[in-house]
C-alpha cells in the first residue's frame, strides 16, 4: 500500500513548481531529469504537478543535481548550501564527510506560516561493527 504524503497541497505544488523551474533552467527534459534524481518519469510528473510531495533522497539529489535551485514557500527558502565550520574537530569532519543519502532521513514534521519543524536522522554505523 502506498503511503498519502501529508504534506499541504500548496507545498506540494510549490515543491513542483520549484522542481519543473530547475529542470526547465538546467535546459533539461522530464525524460532526462528523472534519472539524475533516480525516480521513474512518472513519479517526476506527479511531483511537478503538486500530485505527490518527492522524498528527501529525491530532495538531496535534486539540490546536489543543481545548487542554485532554491525552494520557497510561505517565505521560508530552502536551498542547498554547504558552509564549512570554522573550527572542525577531526572527529566532526570525518563524520559529515562519510553520511551518504541513504543514511540521512529528513522529514517535515510540522509547519506554520513563520518556520518548519524537521526531523533529520543520520543513520551511522561502528567502524568494524557487522
Amino acid at each position: 500500500m502506498r503511503r498519502r504524503s501529508r504534506a499541504p497541497k500548496g507545498f506540494k505544488f510549490a515543491m513542483g513548481y520549484t522542481l519543473k523551474q530547475a529542470i526547465h533552467f538546467n535546459g533539461l527534459s522530464v525524460e532526462e531529469a528523472a534519472p539524475l534524481l533516480k525516480v521513474k518519469k512518472s513519479a517526476l510528473y506527479n511531483f511537478i504537478n503538486g500530485k505527490e510531495t518527492p522524498r528527501s533522497d529525491v530532495l538531496y539529489r535534486a539540490f546536489k543535481a543543481w545548487p542554485d535551485m532554491q525552494f520557497i514557500y510561505q517565505g521560508l527558502a530552502l536551498k542547498a548550501e554547504i558552509k564549512p565550520a570554522k573550527h572542525k574537530s577531526e572527529a566532526q569532519g570525518s563524520l559529515f564527510e562519510d553520511i551518504k543519502e541513504k543514511d540521512l532521513d529528513i522529514s517535515i514534521l510540522d509547519q506554520s506560516p513563520r518556520s518548519v519543524e524537521l526531523s533529520v536522522k543520520i543513520r551511522v554505523s561502528r567502524a568494524g561493527a557487522a
